[in-house]
Order: C-alpha cells, then structure tokens, then sequence
C-alpha cells in the first residue's frame, strides 16, 4: 500500500514520548468522504474535478500510475479526492510514496513507529534504500516474526530468526504465494529483504528457486575465506584493507585475520601503555573513555560517529588512544560517554571549566550551535564557562557549573532538556534550566534526566524530568506522562544514576531504591516495575544504571553487585542469565567507579578478589600473591589448620605445629583477635615485636593496605565494537582488564 504522509508539530510533548511528529494517513478514503474545497466550492464526489481537486471518481484528468512515475498498473481516485495510487506496480524510492517492496520512503513511515517493532521508544527514520532505520530506537526488542525487520538486531529477520521457531507466522509453508512463511527463505519476488550483500556476497542479484530458497547463483563473490571483505567481515585472509597494526591503535607488530570468522586477529600486536593510572571511566552505548591521574583523556571501541575523538578510518579502536585539542594531549577533570557521543569538562590551558564534546552531532549534542559531527573534540558554546561535571544521554547533554545551575542542550523530544514548555525539539546550544539551583549532582538517561538539590547539611531533594513511559521519573502512577520541567521526587538521594526506562538512588542513609521498567530486572526485585521509588534493601555507596541493567559498590572493600539484563554478560558473572537482585562479582573488589553501558560495564578497581579455588596444590590461584594456607581464602579449611589454632597456642611462644611460623605469625592464628590486633598495619612500628613491621609482618599480608596491587579499568560484557577494549571483539563474562595498563 502506498500512503503519503504529512506532519504536524505537536504542541504538548507528553502526546508521545519518544516521537515528535504527528503522522497524518491519507490512504483511508472513510476519513474524508465529505471533504469541500471551500476555497472554490469544489463538491468532492460529483464525478467532476473541480478547482484544486486531482480527482473525483473516474475523472482522472487523463493521469496514470506511469505519469506519476510510479510504473504500470491503475490508478484510482479515493473518496477525498486525492489519488489511490495502491495498484501502481513498481516502486520508486525517494519519492515520498511507499511502495511494494519499500519498507518507507522518506519521511513517509507508512504510520510506524519504534514501538510498532517492539522497541521501547525512540525516534525511527528511513534510509535512502527505502528501508527502516532502527538505531535510534531503544530497548532491546523481541523479534516481530512478520514484519521484515531485525528487530532484536541480532543479524536475522522473521522466521530466519531463532526466537519465531514455533510463531504461527513460521510453521506453515505455502511456497509460491509470494509471502516468506516456515521454513521458507524466500516466495517468488519476496526475498524477505535480503540481498546478495547481505548474505555477505559482493554484490550481484539475488533471486529465489520454486522451493523457496535463495539462488545466490546470480550473486558475486564469496563467503569467509575467499580474500573479498563482504558483508560484516573486517577481513578476509591476507585482505586486512590495507591496514596495519599501527591504524587500530597499537606501537608495532603483525595483523592478521582469523580464518573462520574473517575477524582482525589483534594477538600479532604489540605495544600500547597508554592507559596509566586510571581515576574515571565512563561507557556509552559500545564506546568507552577514561580518565586518568595526569588528566589526560583515551577512548576506545566504536568509531562509526566519532565517538572516541579519533580522527580515523576504522569503525572502531580495540584498545585505548589518548585524545588531543589544540595540538596537546586534552585534559579533563569530568567525563561523561553518551549514546553516540562524548563530553568532557576541560581542565587544560585555555579552555579549563570548559565543555569540549564530540562524535554524533544530529541532534546539536555537542552544544556548538550545529548539527555537524565531530571526530575530535570541539568546544560547545563559548559562553559556558566555570562548568564542574558533565552527563551525557543517548542524544542530550547537561552541565553542572560552579553556581550549582544545571545547562542543557541537544534532544528534547522528550523535554528531556528540563526547560519547560516554548523549547523546541532541539536545542543547538547550551540554556540554563532555571527552575533548579543549589544542584550538587546530576545524572542523564537515554530520555530522561534527574538531578539533586542540596537544601542544607542533611537535606537533598531528588528532581526528575523527561521521558517517563516507563515511570521513570518516579512520580507515581497516576503520573505517566513526560515532563519538561524538574518534578519533585519524594525522596531524600546523595547520589542518583539514570538507565534508559528506569532510575536508582542512594538515600542519606545509603540505602539504594530504584523504579521505572522492571521488565529485565533492572530494579533488583521481582515484578514489572515502580511508579515510585521502592527500596531493595541493599547499602550502597556507588551506582551505575546501564540501559537496562545496574551495578553498585559495597562496603569500605568496594565489592561490586550487578542485576538486570545479562544478553551479553554485562552483569560480569560468567554467564548470561538475568538476575533481579544485586548479585555480587567475586572477581572485583576495590572498585572506586563504575559505569553501566549499553550491553556493557566497566569500573576502575585496585585487585582481583577471586577465591584460591585450591589450597594444597601450591600455586597462587587467585594472582593475590599468597598460596594455599598463607591465603586469607583457606585459613579456615581443615587442611590449613594445624595444631595451632586455638587461642592459647597463639601466644605461647612456641611453633606448635612445626610449619616454621609461630603464634600470631602463623596463618592459623590470624582469625583470632589476639592476633588481628597485634600489627597496626599502617603505622610503620613493628607491634608486636617480632622483627617486622606493617606490611612485612605476615599478619599483614592480606591487609588491604598491603595488596599493592596497581590500579586498573576492568570492563565486561558485550564487545562487538571492541568498547571492552581488550584488542578483541569476543563479548566477556567476567571483567578483564583493558589494554595498555
């Protein structure tokens, strides 16, 4: 069916959350039967074309479907006087009409939204091939069966994807009535919108057998392992597209490509150590940057708008590259890592308390005025001067400066932007959010954002604005539709983190709440989700909200709890089932940041806290540098306990089990509080009197200040983009460590 669409700004934002036009469909000729042109008196349905009418009835003025450039067929009238132009055969994209075989066609989305393909929301759009664009769509979708679009992004549409195995749509096959039913690939001219491209072939024309499968013999090249880079291949054999070591952000060594999955093989690489001593790490959708000691900036992973500052060819980086402005390294002293796009708060000469952003500009997120992207940094609006810390949403941008008032800029589909009704659907350049003052945090959603006020010493109020077709704004239920000014939430917060559909907060007494959609567990309970603020009964000190999934840190050891969606490992547990309540990674401790992604996570920590998962064996399985009964893990076993275990065989003077260690030296006494006491660990006196001091002293060994361990950034998760940045692009489980430390 062909239907031209027009648009209408809408006046009231909370109409639609995530879509900012009006589709107006002129393919149903009920809706204007009684239509007059009131202009020349036209009567619409008197079989006459009168005045400005293209047609009335079976007077069609003497156009076809071919006048129209629409190809063959018949072209008829509907009862609004405006031409049905639904049987004319061929289709010709970019001319604002959709076609059979066209999924859209300009601005014409044939009445579709992200939500019509299971997204959460989002702003969809037409490529120029008259196919549905779905990266700005958000939420990880199911697969619609019957609609020709990936809608999971997983690579396969309808029955070719694994979810629609048993959907009513892909069990029953009737080949050759032009429509892709069970186990069909294709039916006829339906090729279920796959190309020769697309099957990862160069190129050439695809077509389909009597059975209903791809005759790919029209199609020109091959599959992995023929030397052509096709499809979603980054190589092929010795075709590495003539880059080197060197273009992927490494000193020196030898690329080369796997031969099974026509992958770049980084292992040949050597050299990078760029990424020292780490203090903040921030992830974006499937990029990542980090700041460390020296102030300096490095990013990594997705490149395909620009969004890790490198002016460079690869559609992404595997390991960290440090970032310049101005022909010096760039300093920052706040980071923060968008959908597509990234911001700083500069600290370097000449442009310090400055925002300086870059990568996808399309909705002005970058704040200079412009919808032009940027792969380096550029400064925002010069006028924002004395800015103190910075957040970043899929498509927005807010600033803190020093005055404690909140500045915004980019999307406001959603009034995301906090400034209140009279803004428009963008805002090129920073504004003040005037309704907010003495503001000691902020936090950006994908379409939402929330901030806290400091009353005085012991009172903080938590505000929310935007996108709130989840309750992410936490205002209750009767309170469903987006605000575009800051709402008081009821709930005293000290620290607050922002996901796409749902929102968590610390209050004062560090007891963590979350609310908004539950639908992934992302809430760290059971249900479907909270129109206010619920607790989970959980202390935290640190939170991350990711799209869809949540960390937070623990205790003076900053032990790390992850819930929520886990497709990808992003809760790093070494599995991808979903938890609905915080679960703790025993792999990480130490972890003083922490930021949640799209599908990934990574957080700044001092060591790994993995158990010594064998204590006679003599090795140091958990790489703390203590084995078998020397490590705190198995002072406790049976096997590490000798006769000196009991309170008085610890101070008698004696090695009463002849291991060679005597009281409070001996690990079996270390649990008893005779001996916990005895070595002040830090004080650089030897307590207890036994010849060695603090971290010399054995008792001492597994003291958190005698772990000196170098600090480090551990990411996990999904790493399609290489955003993990561990010169791979094998999705992880667990938390590795990032190159170049």
């Amino acid at each position: 069916m062909r239907t031209l669409v027009s648009f209408i700004l809408i006046s009231s934002v909370s109409l639609l959350s995530a879509c900012t036009l009006l589709v107006e469909v002129k393919d149903k000729p009920e809706d204007n039967v009684n239509n007059v042109n009131n202009a020349n008196n036209a009567q619409c349905g008197n079989s006459r074309r009168e005045g400005s009418e293209v047609c009335d009835g079976n007077d069609l003025g003497g156009t076809t479907c071919a006048a129209l450039s629409l190809g063959d067929g018949t072209l008829s009238c509907y009862a609004d006087c405006t031409f049905n132009t639904s049987e004319c055969d061929s289709s010709s994209c970019g001319d604002g009409y959709v076609s059979a075989g066209e999924q859209c066609d300009g601005v014409n989305l044939d009445q579709k939204t992200c939500r019509s393909f299971g997204f959460d929301g989002g702003v969809l759009s037409c490529k120029s091939d008259c196919t549905f664009e779905l990266s700005e769509c958000q939420g990880t979708a199911v697969e619609l069966c019957d609609d020709g679009v990936d809608n999971d992004r997983d690579g396969s549409t309808d029955c070719d994807d694994n979810d629609c195995t048993d959907d009513p749509a892909c069990t029953t096959s009737n080949c050759g009535n032009g429509n892709v039913e069970g186990d069909e690939q294709c039916d006829g001219t339906n090729l279920a919108n796959k190309t020769c491209n697309s099957l990862n072939y160069d190129g050439g024309t695809l077509a389909c057998t009597g059975t209903c499968e791809y005759d790919l013999s029209g199609c020109t090249g091959s599959v992995c392992g023929d030397e052509w880079i096709s499809g979603d291949e980054q190589c092929d054999g010795d075709n590495l597209q003539s880059t080197t070591c060197g273009d992927w952000g490494f000193y020196t060594g030898t690329l080369s490509c796997t031969a099974t999955s026509c992958t770049l093989d980084f292992s040949g690489c050597t050299g990078n150590t760029e990424l020292n001593s780490p203090m903040q790490v921030e992830a974006g959708d499937a990029h990542t940057c980090a700041r460390i000691s020296s102030s300096e900036i490095l990013c990594w992973g997705s490149n395909e708008h620009g969004q890790i500052g490198i002016q460079s060819n690869q559609r992404f980086l595997p390991v960290p590259v440090r970032l310049s402005f101005g022909g010096n390294w760039l300093n920052g002293s706040d980071l923060a890592a968008g959908g597509r796009h990234t911001c700083v708060v500069g600290s370097g000469a000449g442009y310090n308390g400055q925002v300086l952003c870059w990568g996808d500009n399309s909705h002005s997120q970058l704040g200079d005025g412009t919808t032009t992207s940027s792969a380096v940094p550029i400064l925002s609006d010069a006028s924002l001067i004395n800015i103190t810390a910075v957040t970043a949403g899929d498509a927005h941008t807010c600033a803190l400066a020093g005055d404690r008032k909140v500045w915004c800029w980019g999307s406001n589909t959603a009034g995301q932007l906090g400034l209140g009704p009279g803004y428009g659907l963008t805002q090129t350049t920073p504004v003040m959010v005037n309704s907010l003052q003495d503001i000691v945090a902020i936090s950006a959603g994908a379409n939402h954002t929330c901030a806290i006020r400091e009353i005085d010493a012991t009172t903080r109020q938590l505000y929310c604005w935007g996108d709130n077709s989840s309750n992410q704004l936490g205002l209750g239920t009767n309170y469903t539709g987006d605000t575009s000014s800051p709402v008081l939430v009821g709930f005293n917060a000290r620290a607050v983190a922002c996901g796409t559909a749902h929102t968590c907060a610390i209050n004062d007494t560090d007891n963590l709440y979350c609310w908004g959609s539950n639908n992934d567990g992302q809430c760290g309970y059971s249900g479907t989700g909270s129109g206010i603020p619920l607790t989970l009964g959980f202390n935290a000190f640190r939170i991350t909200a990711g799209a869809f999934h949540t960390c937070a840190t623990q205790g003076a050891m900053g032990e790390v709890f992850c819930w929520g969606n886990n497709s990808r490992g992003q809760l790093g547990l070494g599995d991808t089932f979903q938890k609905s309540s915080p679960t703790r990674l025993s792999s990480l401790s130490d972890v003083t940041h922490i930021s949640g992604g799209g599908e990934h996570t990574c957080a700044v920590g001092q060591r790994s806290n993995q158990a010594e998962t064998d204590c006679t064996n003599g090795a140091d399985d958990d790489s703390d540098g203590q084995t078998d009964c020397d490590d705190s893990d198995c002072y406790m076993i049976p096997a590490c306990m000798g006769t000196e275990n009991t309170m008085a065989l610890c101070n008698d003077g004696n090695d009463n089990d002849l291991d060679g260690k005597f009281d409070c030296n001996d690990p079996d006494c270390f649990p008893f509080a005779i001996c916990t006491s005895s070595e002040n660990c830090t004080n650089v006196i030897d307590d207890d009197g036994d010849g060695l001091a603090d971290c010399l002293d054995p008792i001492c060994h597994n003291d958190p200040m005698c772990i000196m361990r170098p600090i480090q950034v551990k990411c996990w998760g999904g790493n399609w983009h290489a955003q993990l940045g561990n010169a791979s692009t094998l999705d992880e489980y667990y938390p590795i460590t990032v190159a170049g430390q």
